[in-house]
């Protein structure tokens, strides 16, 4: 199988079900909080100089970003179901997406005349609509409400399973296949510009019906997922070189340049980075450092402008970050809302108890978290009479 078929298959299939956690939570179980701040031109940055002349599409009108209201920060989280909205069967949802306030949620689910995607606006059932067998999940929703989509169309040929990448947009009622052939929608910003992947080719449609336009990659090397998008355009992606990811940032219609990282956090060294979003003048994201079987992902974020990060252990591994500087951790007893030196419990659904281990597939994944930290969702999976059910949740924190 092929990397790039390798890829479509690993992200359709986490959409199924659950992304597998690094297993070992070493050295990170106390909190602990540092910051390190450098220029982005530092040592071990990819030589950019070379490129093409850089794209000069704007991709995506300047927005204002949404205004982050200072608040005293909280010290509960209480979690509640969402309601299977009429016509879907129950427990059928997977790809679970929210816009940057997590008022408006999607996720892809089953009804009896196939496969839908329902939406849900302040924790109530607004729309369910129709989509291709092929969609496998919500990739982004935007501040706007707008919906992008992606999945496979699996093709088995001898001693090969072919995947081909698809997406689509979901606006005013109307759902658009994006143009080009292989594939994925990653993000979106509020004026309807979309980034994602044209096989290993980072790309942006500026609009549903647009072409699909490359941004300057150097030569020879590939990006992937995650992506993310802000609203003045500017993009940020991994690039990968030497069997790690390191995530850079492509300014509107310039050229890429690589985002700080530590060589190492006490003493073993950083492997990759990921992103989650871009607002508000900040990357938010997370690193990973690896040493033989160990490994631990911490929350990080970046100034763009300045070229420094902060970066913080927390309570567990990281899973999602805001620019804000708040992250959701997979600890030993639980999942934990953290910020600096505030630590929050984030409850499972009632009547499941969590196994020990978070890999255990039964864990809440959360995969919304608002700027202020209050607002999370997320789908936990439940095993309940032999049937595989997969629960929309929603956490309010006060």
């Amino acid at each position: 199988m092929s990397d790039l078929n390798e890829l479509l298959a690993d992200i359709g299939d986490r959409a199924r079900t659950y992304d597998v956690t690094e297993r070992a939570l070493a050295g990170g179980k106390r909190r602990r909080t540092r910051r390190h701040a450098t220029l982005a031109g530092a040592t071990g940055a990819l030589a950019v100089a070379a490129l093409l002349a850089a794209v000069s599409v704007p991709f995506g009108r300047p927005a204002p970003e949404p205004a982050v209201v200072v608040s005293p920060s909280p010290t509960a989280c209480t979690v509640a179901e969402l309601p299977t909205p009429d016509g879907v069967r129950p427990g059928s949802f997977t790809g679970l997406a929210g816009d940057p306030t997590g008022r408006i949620l999607a996720a892809r689910g089953e009804a009896a005349t196939g496969a839908i995607v329902a939406i849900w606006i302040d924790g109530r059932p607004s729309t369910v609509f129709a989509v291709p067998d092929t969609v496998d999940f919500v990739a982004a929703v935007s501040s706007t409400g707008t919906l992008v989509l992606s999945g496979r169309q699996v093709k088995d040929t001898p001693g090969e399973v072919q995947y081909t990448g698809m997406a689509w947009v979901y606006e005013g009622g109307t759902l658009t296949r994006l143009k080009g052939q292989d594939v994925l929608g990653a993000g979106i910003n509020a004026a309807g510009a979309v980034v994602g992947l044209l096989g290993w080719s980072p790309v942006v449609w500026q609009d549903a019906a647009a072409e699909p336009v490359r941004l300057p990659v150097p030569g020879g090397l590939r990006t992937g997922h995650p992506m993310a998008i802000a609203d003045d355009g500017s993009v940020v992606a991994p690039i990968f070189q030497d069997g790690s990811a390191r995530l850079h940032l492509w300014p509107p219609g310039g050229s890429p340049r690589p985002l700080v990282l530590p060589a190492a956090v006490d003493g073993v060294p950083v492997f990759d980075s990921a992103v989650d979003t871009i607002a508000d003048g900040w990357i938010s994201g997370t690193f990973l450092t690896r040493a033989g079987g160990t490994s631990y992902r911490y929350a990080a974020r970046w100034k763009p402008d300045t070229g420094t990060i902060e970066w913080s252990a927390g309570p567990g591994r990281a899973t999602v970050t805001n620019p804000q500087g708040w992250a959701v951790h997979q600890a030993t007893g639980g999942l934990v809302l953290a910020r600096e030196d505030v630590t929050v419990d984030v409850p499972g659904l009632p009547g499941y108890p969590l196994t020990a281990q978070p890999y255990a597939g039964d864990w809440p994944r959360v995969t919304v978290l608002s700027p202020d930290g209050r607002t999370l969702a997320g789908l936990q999976f439940t095993l309940a009479g032999g049937t595989p059910t997969r629960h929309v949740l929603s956490w309010t924190c006060r």
